[in-house]
C-alpha cells in the first residue's frame, strides 16, 4: 500500500501536526510505504493542481492544508481536522466569509473521510458544517516515545512548564495564579517583553526557552518541572496533557472540552477562567506528597493510551477501508 501525506508549508518553531503523523508514520507496518509533501505557500493552489499527477492507494492531507483535498480523489482521499477555532474564536466579515468557503465548505464537501483528533473537533465539526456522522472517525494524536518518565535532577523550587504563546493558552491567568507562590515557571514560547515585565512586576521567578526543535529536547524540559500547566481556553486537541503525563508531571488542565476528554480522569481541571481555582490546584500540589504520587501515577497509565503503535493501528485500519471500498 502506498500512502501520500501532504503537509502545510513549514514554519519555524511549529512543528505539531508534523510530529504527530511522523510519528505515525514510524509505527505503520512494513506493508506501508509512504511519501511525504510539503506546500510552498499557505494557500499553494499550485501544489493542489500538481498533486493530482500523483499516484498512491491512498492520499491523506495532514491538517492546515484543507484545500490541497481539491487536487486529490475524493474516494482515495483522507483529511484530517484538528480544530476549527481560527472560524469560530477569531475570523469575522469577509475573511471568515472567505476562508471558509476556501478552508472548509468547499474541501468538506469533496472529501469522504475525515479524522478528527478528539470528539469535541468531531461535535464542532458536525455543528458547523453538515456532515453525516458516519464521515468522521475520530482518532487521538499519538506521542513520542521520547517521552517517558523523568525525574527531576534538583531541589530546586517547585517548577511549573507551561506550552505556548497563543491567547488562548492562559498564560495571564497562570501569572496571576502563582503570584505569591514560592515557584518557578518554565515557559515553552517566544519571547515576550509585555509578559516579561508581567512576572517581573508581580515577583515571579521564570525562564524562557524558545527554539526547541526536538521531541527529546522537549521532553527534557519536562523533566525539569514538578508540574504542567495546560488550562487552556480553546483547543482542538491538548498534546501537552499526555506528554506531561508521560514524563510522571501531575497536570492541571481545563475543565472543558477537549481537554476533559483528553485528561481522561488522570489530571486535576480547573475552569480555566477562574484564577482561584488554579492557584489552588497548584497549592495542594505542592502541600500533598499523596496527592502528587496519585497524579503521576494515574497520568502514566492514561498516557499508555496514546502510544504511537495504537494511534498508527487506527490509522491503517481506515487506509485499508478506503483501499477496499475504493
Amino acid at each position: 500500500m502506498k500512502v501520500n501525506y501532504y503537509f502545510r508549508k513549514p514554519h519555524a518553531g511549529v512543528f505539531s501536526i508534523e510530529n504527530v503523523f511522523h510519528r505515525v508514520q514510524q509505527c505503520l507496518t512494513k506493508n506501508v510505504e509512504f511519501e511525504n509533501f510539503y506546500a510552498n505557500q499557505r494557500i499553494d493552489w499550485r501544489m493542489a493542481l500538481q498533486i493530482r499527477a500523483l499516484n498512491a492507494d491512498v492520499h491523506h492531507v495532514t491538517g492546515a492544508a484543507n484545500y490541497l483535498v481539491l487536487g486529490l480523489s475524493s474516494a482515495s482521499c483522507l483529511l484530517t481536522v484538528h480544530d476549527v477555532g481560527h472560524l469560530t474564536q477569531t475570523l469575522q466579515g469577509l475573511k471568515r466569509w472567505a476562508y471558509k468557503k476556501v478552508y472548509w465548505d468547499w474541501p468538506l464537501s469533496h472529501v469522504k473521510y475525515i479524522t478528527a483528533i478528539s470528539n469535541f473537533t468531531r461535535d464542532q465539526l458536525l455543528n458547523t458544517f453538515s456532515l453525516k456522522h458516519t464521515q468522521i472517525t475520530t482518532v487521538y494524536n499519538p506521542i513520542s516515545d521520547s517521552f517517558q518518565r523523568i525525574l527531576k535532577n534538583n531541589d530546586q523550587r517547585f517548577t511549573i512548564l507551561q506550552i505556548g504563546g497563543g491567547a488562548n493558552k492562559n498564560t495571564d491567568r497562570l501569572v496571576e495564579a502563582v503570584t505569591g507562590l514560592d515557584c518557578h515557571l518554565i515557559l515553552i514560547r517566544p519571547f515576550s517583553h509585555e509578559l516579561q515585565a508581567k512576572l517581573v512586576q508581580r515577583g515571579v521567578s521564570f525562564e524562557f526557552r524558545s527554539n526547541i526543535s526536538s521531541d527529546s529536547a522537549l521532553a527534557q524540559s519536562y523533566g525539569d518541572a514538578d508540574a504542567v500547566f495546560f488550562a487552556s481556553t480553546y483547543e482542538g486537541f491538548g498534546l501537552p496533557i499526555i506528554e506531561g503525563m508521560a514524563t510522571g508531571k501531575p497536570v492541571v488542565t481545563s475543565s472543558i472540552e477537549p481537554m476533559r476528554e483528553v485528561a481522561g480522569g488522570a489530571a486535576l481541571l480547573v475552569d480555566p477562567f477562574q484564577v482561584s481555582e488554579i492557584k489552588n490546584a497548584f497549592i495542594n500540589l505542592m502541600s500533598s506528597s499523596e496527592l502528587y504520587e496519585q497524579q503521576v501515577q494515574l497520568g502514566l497509565q492514561r498516557a499508555a493510551f496514546f502510544r504511537g503503535e495504537r494511534i498508527a493501528d487506527q490509522y491503517q485500519q481506515l487506509y485499508n477501508t478506503i483501499v477496499h471500498e475504493g
